[in-house]
C-alpha cells in the first residue's frame, strides 16, 4: 500500500509543477492517494503497529509538504481542513460499527429459525 501511494505521489508533483490550484490538487489527493490509504481500514486499522501508522501518516505529510512547503504538518492540516490519518481511520471504524450496531441494520438481521428434524 505504501509503495502504491509513493508511486502515485508523482501526479501530485506534476500538478504542483503545472501550477494547478491547491484546491484541485487536494481533490486529486483525496481521490487518488487517500482512498488507497483508507481502503478497508475498519478491517486492518486496529491491527496496525505504531511504525506502520507513522509510515502511513508520513505519506500524507509528504503530500501536504508539496502543497504547503512553508508550513508545518499541523499547520498544513489546518489550512487544508484535513485531519491526521490515524484519527480519521479511527472515526471511520467507529462509525461503521455504530451503523452495524444501531437500527435499521440491526433489526434487518433475522434470527435463525429452528427447523424440525425430518427422519
Amino acid at each position: 500500500m505504501i509503495q502504491k501511494v509513493a508511486e502515485r505521489m508523482y501526479c501530485i508533483i506534476y500538478l504542483v509543477k503545472a501550477g494547478v490550484p491547491v484546491f484541485g490538487i487536494l481533490c486529486v489527493y483525496c481521490t487518488v492517494i487517500r482512498s488507497i490509504l483508507e481502503y478497508a481500514c475498519p478491517v486492518w486499522h486496529l491491527g496496525l503497529t505504531k511504525k506502520l501508522s507513522k509510515d502511513i501518516e508520513r505519506l500524507q505529510k509528504r503530500c501536504l509538504k508539496l502543497l504547503y512547503p512553508y508550513f508545518s504538518h499541523s499547520e498544513a492540516l489546518n489550512i487544508s481542513s484535513r485531519v491526521r490519518l490515524d484519527y480519521r481511520r479511527d472515526l471511520i471504524t467507529k462509525n461503521l460499527f455504530r451503523e452495524i450496531k444501531e437500527p435499521p441494520l440491526h433489526y434487518s438481521i433475522h434470527p435463525v429459525l429452528k427447523c424440525p428434524i425430518v427422519n
